[in-house]
């Protein structure tokens, strides 16, 4: 992803913000659909964005933190 993304040693191996707006579209649904297919469905960009979107739709509901904290391992398929 640092080759992809246009980082060297001198930015410390790091991906910045101008770095990952450089980031080819194409190449991260390419990683995502990888990292999805050999995590058997349980890790990627897209799999993570899903688990975040439901968790702030259920943040707002009024809920107490111990059902929120067994609402956020619901989501989760490990």
């Amino acid at each position: 992803m640092l080759a992809i993304a246009g980082a060297d040693k001198s930015d410390n191996l790091l991906l910045t913000q101008q770095h990952i707006q450089k980031f080819p579209c194409s190449d991260l649904i390419n990683i995502d659909q990888l990292w999805i297919q050999h995590s058997q469905g349980h890790f990627g960009f897209s799999i993570i964005y899903h688990i975040y979107q439901q968790y702030l739709a259920r943040q707002l509901l009024p809920t107490s933190r111990k059902s929120r904290m067994a609402d956020w391992r619901s989501m989760v398929k490990l």
